[in-house]
């Protein structure tokens, strides 16, 4: 199972990735905003607290807190496995199945957050920054 962790991870953390930029681009300069995402506010920190901070600002519900679980237990998976080579405990049936089905929640959440973040006036009439 260790062999689906990573694109698993890697397409929740570019769905993520590219909607705090997006997000972020709009009140503050694009490069500034790169190396905030890459330097600072990397994924574990756009999941845990940049994605629930928009997300609120917008009003919008926040993702569950088991599936932030999952997403995050599919991080460390990841890291395990792209840093180390293998997981340090074997991944069982059942938990790849549980991060696979997250990273499909995370994905299919980012998308609708997408949407409502285009169309949320408290984020849209908020003037960008110069």
């Amino acid at each position: 199972y260790d062999q689906c962790i990573i694109p698993a991870n890697t397409a929740v953390e570019v769905a993520v990735g590219g909607l705090m930029a997006r997000w972020l681009r709009k009140h503050a300069n694009a490069e500034n905003v790169r190396r905030f995402l890459n330097d600072a506010a990397t994924y574990g920190h756009q999941l845990n607290v940049l994605m629930p901070v928009m997300v609120g600002a917008i009003g919008a519900p926040q993702l569950p807190e088991h599936i932030r679980g999952r997403l995050n237990r599919l991080r460390s998976l990841r890291n395990q496995i792209a840093h180390g080579g293998i997981p340090r405990t074997p991944i069982a049936k059942q938990e790849a199945a549980e991060c696979l089905c997250a990273a499909y929640f995370g994905v299919e959440y980012v998308r609708v957050i997408e949407q409502l973040n285009e169309s949320s006036p408290c984020i849209r009439d908020f003037p960008p920054a110069s």
